[in-house]
């Protein structure tokens, strides 16, 4: 069914309340996030939060536009000093969320985005417990695997990985104020979709937990 949010007036650390300005997403590979999240930054001028990590700048990368390149030192430094809304590591380089990302888009008023994954975005809430966290989905894991293979640089035992931890992460969509399916050739919709929610508006959910149910059968 369709609905709106019902602000609270909760204050998080001094801060104003971001339920209105900060919007977690979350969603297994191939769910199209990232070009969901281009598309909003298109639209409505909403920032994408910059992440930190400790890995090397691939060709093309920009220090404090892709990512804030640091040294694992720092990065520890921030971890032991609770900078870090949430952390994780991954291929042994770590990844994180400055809370300074999120308390200065409240402070100047800016719509932000965190992309981040359902362990980071569980984090976050603890932190934050009023912002809003969307889940987006493939319509199905077929299709999810079609976009993964489509891509042309993962290998079968890539996909296969990715597809496991789908399994993982899908098991905890009732932690996300609602489900956004991204269907085949439908991503400018489902973009509408994520608008309508930064607008307060929850997108119909009939039919969501039955489609997660079979989701690996179709």
């Amino acid at each position: 069914m369709k609905g709106s949010f019902r602000t609270t007036k909760a204050m998080v650390r001094g801060m104003g309340n971001p339920s209105d300005l900060i919007f977690v997403i979350s969603g297994p590979s191939g769910s199209g996030k990232g070009t969901i999240i281009e598309l909003l930054i298109g639209k409505i001028g909403c920032r994408k939060a910059v992440s930190v990590t400790t890995r090397s700048p691939r060709k093309g990368e920009i220090d404090g536009r892709d990512y804030y390149f640091i040294t694992r030192k720092r990065f520890d430094e921030m971890v032991g000093a609770g900078e870090l809304a949430e952390y994780n590591y991954y291929s042994g380089n770590g990844y994180g969320t400055p809370k300074y990302e999120i308390e200065n888009a409240v402070k100047n008023d800016i719509r932000l985005i965190l992309d981040v994954d359902v362990h980071g975005a569980e984090n976050i809430a603890k932190i934050y417990p009023s912002v809003r966290r969307v889940f987006i989905i493939p319509p199905c894991a077929s299709e999810q695997r079609r976009r993964l293979e489509g891509r042309g640089t993962n290998s079968k035992a890539s996909v296969d990985d990715r597809m496991r931890i789908t399994r993982d992460e899908l098991a905890r969509w009732k932690e996300y104020d609602c489900i956004i399916v991204n269907e085949h050739g439908a991503t400018e919709r489902a973009a509408n979709e994520m608008i309508g929610v930064m607008n307060g508006f929850i997108p119909d959910q009939s039919g969501i937990e039955e489609l997660i149910e079979h989701y690996f059968d179709r």
